[in-house]
């Protein structure tokens, strides 16, 4: 039998179990069994839901160590979680024998008898819930307890949030990396045969301009992609950020640039020392 938990204490081990380097569904799985202690209750699932195609999936289910072999079926548990996302509120039912819901004394047929449902929130719709339920009648719920489960699920919510965003980013990333490569590369190719066709043409007429002017153009074009190129090298580089001073670097810039083009007037004013950590590149 685990200890019994205080409110702070099951608080305290959620955000731990949280900061961990896991899987969401490890995380899941002993934030539930913490949820199973501190509310004395026997079990507890995860359930996602597809409301598109009506289907309800139990991603995570966790019992005490205490609990009998489960005589339920896990099709079952999804009985509590969709009064929850109907309701759009957190459902709590501590006697089967005591309610006039058919739905829950189909639950006390397979020794539910009763639970503790909170809807489950991702870009404002309900996707899911987090249920608790025991295989005997209870006490009312306090209020302490239903507001310590709505922060279990409110801590899964933001982690299942936060790996969204990350698989997002990871994917616009990838994707983004792809098309750059592929464009860059095409745009090299089909500016180089360009290039070789107009220089067969500046060779076949005597009035050369044009294409003098389509072939530097192409050149900028293809010394653009180059820059690109390098740019991407710099961002993906693993090199450590060193401590520069961004005015000095500014102003040798500055002085270059004044030197390649004397006629033009360059000039750098601001804070006479700005240090930032950058990459040598």
């Amino acid at each position: 039998m685990s200890e019994q938990l205080t409110a702070n204490q099951a608080r305290q081990r959620l955000y731990e179990i949280l900061r961990r380097e896991e899987s969401f569904d490890d995380k899941a799985k002993t934030a539930l069994e913490v949820g199973t202690d501190y509310l004395a209750v026997d079990l507890a699932y995860l359930i996602r839901v597809d409301p598109t195609a009506d289907r309800w999936t139990a991603m995570i289910r966790t019992e005490r160590a205490a609990t009998a072999e489960p005589t339920h079926d896990l099709d079952h548990s999804t009985i509590p979680c969709q009064r929850a996302i109907e309701e759009e509120t957190q459902v709590a039912v501590t006697d089967m024998q005591t309610t006039d819901q058919a739905s829950d004394q189909a639950l006390a047929s397979v020794d539910i008898n009763c639970y503790l449902s909170t809807p489950l929130i991702l870009n404002e719709e309900p996707r899911g819930t987090v249920c608790f339920a025991a295989t005997e009648p209870r006490e009312a719920f306090t209020e302490t307890e239903t507001r310590f489960a709505e922060f279990l699920t409110r801590l899964l919510e933001r982690e299942l949030d936060r790996k969204r965003v990350e698989t997002d980013l990871t994917r616009q990333s990838t994707l983004t990396g792809v098309l750059d490569r592929v464009l860059r590369h095409n745009l090299r190719n089909e500016m180089s045969v360009i290039r070789g066709f107009t220089t067969e043409l500046t060779e076949q007429t005597d009035d050369t301009s044009y294409a003098e002017t389509i072939i530097d153009h192409v050149d900028d074009l293809i010394a653009l992609s180059e820059t690109a190129r390098k740019l991407e090298t710099i961002i993906a580089s693993d090199a450590e950020r060193t401590a520069t001073d961004i005015t000095d670097v500014v102003t040798r810039v500055a002085e270059a640039v004044d030197t390649e083009y004397p006629s033009a007037s360059i000039t750098v004013s601001g804070d006479t020392e700005i240090i930032a950590a950058v990459r040598p590149a």
